[in-house]
């Protein structure tokens, strides 16, 4: 078939169906329009596309940000925190040193800059000897790697 290799069987089973023919697997279909796809994440974001694109924006009128996603009124409460005042809202304080921060998981992750990395979950590339403390981090970095394949197999 090819060479794609992976520890996670999850990613193992979503790469094989990608080789199967439509005849072979369940078909997510979108009940608004044509569209269908071998993939229940898929359907869930081109679903996005029909979405009222004014649920999904920003009340301050100055601000142009918009998020069409599944979460928009927990994303869009969220976001309301970054035209707030500090003085209007719970600010989350670090205790080892002066960083504060309006975002709770802003303090989560700071709080990973004074912990040894023996005391943390360190998330370690499959294709290097890169690793870091932060998930986001390593997924940003695979994307090297995925351009590298690309371009490789061009």
């Amino acid at each position: 078939m090819c060479e794609y290799q992976t520890k996670y069987k999850g990613y193992l089973n979503r790469h094989l169906l990608g080789h199967k023919d439509i005849s072979e697997v369940q078909m997510f279909k979108c009940e608004t329009c044509e569209f269908q796809t071998k993939r229940r994440d898929h359907l869930k974001r081109h679903l996005l596309s029909h979405k009222d694109i004014s649920e999904c924006k920003c009340l301050n009128v100055n601000c142009v940000s918009i998020w069409p996603t599944r979460r928009t009124k927990e994303v869009l409460k969220s976001h309301s925190l970054v035209h707030k005042d500090i003085s209007e809202v719970q600010m989350f304080k670090c205790e080892m040193c002066e960083f504060q921060t309006k975002y709770k998981r802003d303090l989560k992750k700071h709080l990973l800059v004074h912990k040894d990395i023996s005391e943390v979950q360190m998330f370690k590339c499959e294709m290097c000897e890169y690793q870091t403390k932060h998930k986001r981090s390593l997924k940003k970095h695979l994307l090297i790697h995925n351009r590298d394949i690309r371009s490789a197999n061009v």
